[in-house]
């Protein structure tokens, strides 16, 4: 499953927060460059599984079917061992810092404003603006407003994100999700406006949003 076109996982995960277009080219390009690669240490095993499961009919082979087990220490031990071979393919590049910075440098796009919602005066939106790895709650007064940010994620702790925003109907408080580490397990808190301050009840575990 893995050989010697193994990409570093924490540099993937790395250059997948941080650009919205463009990722696999750079990631096809690493990996091809890391095909040439002068070490001739073997890539740490993968074992393979007797494992399959019938949909229809079909029977479908599944030999890593244990890798799905991410809290595993057999999983753990195997994305170290693959990051540690990763590091050691990919230090033999001496272009690898020069391949990096100038992902950086495509990354850092201009700033991006999205879900736009018009309410009572006020312009509700998200606002993405790299190097930030997460999109903010911002609005201003329309149509030459300041912008302000009412919810920063990025400032609330590791892997956390807004999964969706609702303004009240004058506009003076929002209502906002948000999770942890991708999942669904959305809570919904609601802003005041004008002070900028969490109101003390929440809805945790409400789903996508909805």
């Amino acid at each position: 499953m893995i050989d010697k076109t193994t990409l570093n996982i924490k540099l993937m995960k790395e250059i997948f927060m941080k650009l919205k277009y463009g990722y696999l080219f750079f990631a096809l390009l690493i990996l091809g460059i890391a095909g040439c690669s002068s070490n001739n240490e073997n890539p740490p095993n993968s074992r393979k599984d007797n494992v399959t499961t019938q949909y229809f009919g079909v029977e479908v082979s599944d030999p890593f079917r244990w890798l799905e087990d991410g809290d595993s220490h057999e999983v753990q031990k195997w994305i170290s061992d693959q990051n540690n071979y990763a590091e050691k393919v990919l230090s033999d590049f001496k272009v690898g810092p020069k391949i990096e910075k100038r992902i950086e440098e495509l990354a850092t796009t201009s700033a991006e404003q999205f879900t736009p919602k018009l309410i009572n005066g006020r312009l509700f939106f998200m606002l993405f603006k790299p190097p930030q790895s997460q999109p903010v709650v911002a609005y201003r007064d329309w149509p030459e407003g300041q912008v302000k940010v009412l919810v920063d994620p990025n400032k609330m702790g590791k892997g956390i994100a807004v999964t969706g925003f609702w303004p009240s109907p004058k506009g003076t408080y929002v209502a906002y999700g948000t999770a942890v580490g991708g999942t669904e397990a959305t809570t919904i808190n609601i802003l005041d406006v004008k002070t900028e301050k969490v109101l003390r009840d929440s809805l945790p575990y409400a789903g996508g949003g909805a």
